[in-house]
């Protein structure tokens, strides 16, 4: 038995994310706020996202820079510098099909790296949040991305949470990079449409109800900290309106129904 895969119900601190992304237990993926997304909008399209393993780009550079947000010195120690002779595309990542990347790459195999230009961008925007003094308050006392694990009391599905920093059980915090063009970015009237598209108000709601299953205590609220990933990397605060929490609540608990009956079914079937 994988001793990472298959846990118990509880609090861990030292769970990397590729790992917790793949938690089970007794043979069925736990179920994180984002498999709840999928499950919400339908149940054929997450049982067909189990085999698909690629990761969007938008959610590979969040994971990227909320590692080296929380842990600067395990990411300097992980990842390694390309090479400055390595073609990059606009964004700064390596241009994947240039020949001198492909036989970098056949060389280190197993190495994970960035650019020079990706690190800057990664610098300047952990720099950007800590000149907000709300952020500066928020992230002063805390711990950073531990893996809860726990059961939904109605369905007994299992179920875990990873909250960016928890401020002692008070509040939730979730880092969020956001894209800065014509249709999106980080103002109050633009970013709205980013929490709906992207679910994060069931986020919001399954954080909270899920953190008060898995230790008894009710987080006051949830913090959202939105970095814009273009300069001059505009940081914006916000907390969800009660409203737009209640209908993530819905959403999520309509999804645990669901992929429970639709279990239940499965094996009558069977």
């Amino acid at each position: 038995m994988d001793t990472l895969s298959e846990l118990p119900d509880g609090i861990y601190i030292d769970i990397p994310i590729d790992k917790y992304h793949a938690t089970t237990f007794d043979g069925e993926l736990r179920l994180s706020s984002s498999k709840l997304k999928m499950i919400n909008h339908s149940i054929e399209e997450y049982e067909s996202s189990l085999s698909q393993k690629k990761q969007t780009s938008a959610l590979a550079f969040g994971n990227l820079f909320d590692f080296f947000f929380f842990d600067e010195h395990a990411f300097r120690k992980a990842y390694s510098i390309l090479p400055a002779e390595i073609p990059l595309n606009k964004d700064g990542s390596p241009s994947k099909r240039n020949a001198e990347y492909k036989a970098y790459r056949k060389e280190h195999p197993n190495e994970k790296h960035v650019s020079t230009a990706q690190l800057k961008v990664l610098e300047d925007m952990k720099e950007s949040v800590f000149r907000v003094p709300k952020a500066v308050d928020l992230l002063q006392e805390g711990s950073s991305q531990k893996s809860i694990l726990f059961t939904d009391p109605k369905t007994g599905l299992k179920c875990q949470i990873r909250p960016d920093w928890d401020v002692c059980g008070k509040r939730l915090v979730d880092l969020k990079t956001i894209r800065c063009d014509d249709f999106v970015d980080s103002s109050p009237r633009k970013v709205n449409w980013q929490i709906i598209n992207f679910g994060y108000h069931l986020q919001n709601a399954f954080y909270m109800w899920g953190y008060e299953v898995a230790t008894g205590v009710k987080p006051k609220d949830f913090v959202f900290i939105f970095v814009e990933k273009v300069k001059p990397y505009i940081v914006n605060l916000y907390t969800l309106d009660p409203g737009l929490i209640k209908k993530g609540y819905g959403m999520f608990r309509y999804a645990l129904d669901q992929y429970s009956q639709y279990l239940k079914n499965r094996i009558v079937q069977h």
